[in-house]
């Protein structure tokens, strides 16, 4: 496939800012203060707007995009997502959080399917396939597979489920339940197996299990009385 990256037309929005209104989302790149040192660090969040992206220059402030592969139903999730980073209390967490993000569109992007950010069960059908995606890296042996920290799945995980509250209007609640939550730490882990897909499939899984349970012990005790009932009888 050839590569028409090119530097588009940016509008630079300062997050200090409270009175700024985004006419043309694609177009949005917010600053912030560098963490690190004196300056600012641009975030090219409009650059999410185009399903095709190119690596950063850092000679440029954009991103470069493929200008064709712009996808529209992407705006209204691009201007919440404006406001979701200029609420950051820190320039670090802020880019923390465009960096986790912008790693799930990425990982949509690169996918055979498409995923629709104006359809809301595509965008939960993305977010619980992107959950898999995460548990299999968690899990894998490391030598070929990517393996990730637990800290960093948890991190990815809770950026993509921003992701989809900012496209879908979906509350933390909601979107959590969609797909297996992924704890910061492994001991608090609070689900059956971490492994399944949603919530919903541990619950049924685990009900099934306890009644498998009971109904094994039901049996054999009362296999147990039947069988000792039968030899006193015979006696």
């Amino acid at each position: 496939m050839k590569n028409d990256f090119t530097q588009r037309q940016i509008v630079i929005i300062d997050a200090k800012d409270e009175n700024f209104l985004i006419i043309q989302p694609q177009l949005a790149v917010l600053m912030i203060d560098n963490p690190s040192n004196v300056g600012k660090r641009y975030l090219d969040v409009g650059s999410l707007c185009y399903r095709r992206r190119g690596k950063s220059d850092p000679h440029n402030v954009g991103c470069p995009v493929d200008l064709s592969s712009l996808d529209k139903a992407r705006n209204p999730f691009v201007q919440t997502l404006v406001e979701i980073l200029r609420e950051k209390r820190s320039a670090s967490s802020a880019i923390q959080a465009f960096r986790n993000i912008n790693a799930f569109i990425s990982w949509i992007d690169a996918q055979k399917q498409p995923y629709a950010f104006d359809d809301m069960p595509a965008l939960k059908q993305a977010y619980s396939e992107y959950t898999r995606y995460l548990l299999h890296r968690l899990s894998s042996s490391g030598i070929r597979g990517q393996r990730i920290k637990q800290s960093t799945a948890c991190g990815y995980q809770a950026a993509a489920r921003i992701a989809v509250m900012c496209a879908t209007g979906l509350s933390e609640a909601e979107a959590r339940s969609v797909a297996t939550y992924i704890p910061h730490k492994i001991n608090n882990a609070n689900h059956v197996n971490l492994n399944f897909p949603n919530t919903d499939i541990q619950a049924r899984t685990f009900a099934a299990l306890i009644y498998y349970i009971d109904e094994a012990y039901r049996i054999l005790i009362g296999g147990r009385f039947a069988s000792a009932a039968f030899r006193f009888t015979q006696r």
